[in-house]
């Protein structure tokens, strides 16, 4: 009987136990569901990287294309076939399909291009930089439309200080060299 009251006491121990762990590990995923939520910008350009890879890499064959992102009406960057830029391309090979940010220099502040030479090696590491015969920030993302879109939107967000931005299809047509 004794063992019986032990293992009955012991089991209700356990359960109580199992029980607050459990309560509080849905807690702290809570906290972290709520912090890493895709926020609507960084959906929407997600979506737009989503859409170019499937239309010109797989449905029409690596084609070109130029999208435009614009905040009220001016461009501040632009998502390119990375087959445009030679800084990219060392290898044949490098012409493959793949998304290229281009975000030109011109219209921001120097505190603004600092930040985000800071913010591109924070996330990228690797990207490039060109001062001739106009100055540009180049990042190569390949088809990484989940990272391209945190990427983008992280972009808007701390350098252009942007809750929504548009995307449109400027140019589409065939690559010259493929």
């Amino acid at each position: 009987m004794d063992k019986l009251i032990l293992g009955f006491i012991t089991g209700i121990l356990f359960a109580a136990v199992v029980r607050l762990l459990v309560i509080n590990i849905r807690e702290k995923r809570g906290l972290h569901e709520a912090k890493f939520r895709p926020k609507r910008l960084s959906s929407k350009a997600r979506y737009v990287l989503r859409k170019v890879v499937f239309d010109f890499s797989i449905k029409k064959f690596n084609r070109d294309f130029v999208v435009n992102i614009k905040i009220k009406e001016s461009i501040v960057m632009q998502l390119i076939h990375r087959a445009h830029f030679p800084e990219l391309n060392i290898e044949e090979s490098d012409i493959a399909f793949g998304i290229a940010i281009y975000i030109p220099l011109k219209p921001l502040s120097m505190a603004q291009r600092q930040k985000l030479e800071r913010l591109l090696n924070e996330e990228v590491g690797k990207f490039v930089t060109v001062e001739q015969p106009f100055a540009y920030f180049l990042v190569d993302i390949r088809i990484a439309a989940r990272f391209g879109g945190y990427l983008l939107a992280r972009i808007l967000k701390e350098i252009f200080r942007s809750e929504d931005a548009d995307f449109e299809l400027a140019d589409e047509g065939s690559l010259p060299y493929r």
